[in-house]
């Protein structure tokens, strides 16, 4: 049976990708540590799809988040490398993502 989850953990909290249907995949997660300027812009990238804004930051922490991809399955998330940016400059890359069954 293949994974319906995969996750990675960086800035102090967890990002978690799980199958939520045959061609959706839910992102949730939040960061307690790592930031340090509430008025940049925030993004997150995920792999190779298009920046996604990272609101509710209030240093040190993120708040929680959730985003849904379409037309996607989990293994499109499993073993991929998230960054995180504060306007031009990386604040933290993570690990590759890894598959939980």
């Amino acid at each position: 049976m293949s994974s319906t989850t995969a996750y990675t953990d960086f800035l102090g909290g967890r990002v978690t990708f799980t199958q939520i249907g045959t061609d959706l995949v839910r992102m949730t997660g939040g960061f307690s540590d790592g930031f340090e300027d509430a008025d940049a812009e925030h993004q997150i990238y995920v792999g190779d799809f298009p920046a996604i804004a990272l609101d509710g930051v209030e240093p040190p922490a993120a708040k929680p988040f959730e985003y849904d991809f379409n037309g996607v399955t989990i293994e499109d998330f499993t073993g991929i490398v998230l960054r995180v940016t504060a306007g031009d400059t990386i604040i933290a890359t993570s690990e590759s993502t890894i598959a939980v069954d």
